[in-house]
């Protein structure tokens, strides 16, 4: 299902960088990318939320943040997202 809905995002646009928030979804994202033939991290950045222990074992390469769920307890997506879009161009969060 990642796969394809990484398949899917390449098809309609070519971003920078694909943020997975899961280890199923990074482990998809990452076999899209390899099967058509994009290298992470030279073509696109592939990072990871939630450390599963194999993020620096696959190939390709991904960067992986783990811990964050104490921390931020569901906040991160809506942080990205606003500092992406504009909403928010303040401090960086702590």
């Amino acid at each position: 299902m990642a796969n394809n809905m990484a398949r899917q995002l390449l098809a309609r646009t070519r971003p920078d960088a694909l943020f997975a928030l899961g280890p199923r979804i990074a482990v998809g994202a990452a076999t899209a990318l390899r099967e058509l033939g994009l290298r992470v991290p030279k073509d696109i950045a592939l990072v990871g939320v939630d450390d599963f222990g194999m993020g620096s074992d696959l190939d390709p390469f991904m960067t992986v943040v783990r811990d964050l769920k104490s921390k931020w307890d569901g906040k991160l997506p809506q942080l990205l997202f606003d500092r992406i879009s504009g909403r928010y161009d303040g401090p960086r969060e702590k």
